[in-house]
């Protein structure tokens, strides 16, 4: 685990930091842009965006979420210069944003 998203958790043990950290990466998204995100990016499959977020919260760089973005890009058609793709990042990007700050 990440020891920087560990240390902004003030002390919680590493399970608890990732489940807070996976639900405010949830939070982030709005139902409108989770509906949207669901269908346009994971192919209305619930399961494959909660494997995303599992994953999100223990990206130590930009650099490696773009890697894992793109993953879920290619793996599912996804054109990375479209108007959800290019949100997406963004809400992500903010979400990591917020845990190095």
């Amino acid at each position: 685990m990440n020891r920087d998203i560990h240390n902004n958790h003030s002390g919680m043990n590493p399970i608890i930091a990732s489940r807070h950290s996976n639900r405010n990466f949830k939070k982030l998204i709005t139902p409108k842009q989770r509906k949207r995100f669901l269908k346009k990016i994971f192919n209305n499959d619930v399961s494959d965006f909660t494997k995303f977020a599992d994953l999100i919260i223990n990206i130590k760089s930009l650099k490696n979420a773009k890697i894992l973005m793109d993953f879920y890009f290619y793996k599912n058609g996804i054109d990375p210069d479209s108007k959800d793709a290019l949100e997406f990042v963004n809400v992500v990007y903010d979400f990591l944003d917020d845990l190095t700050n």
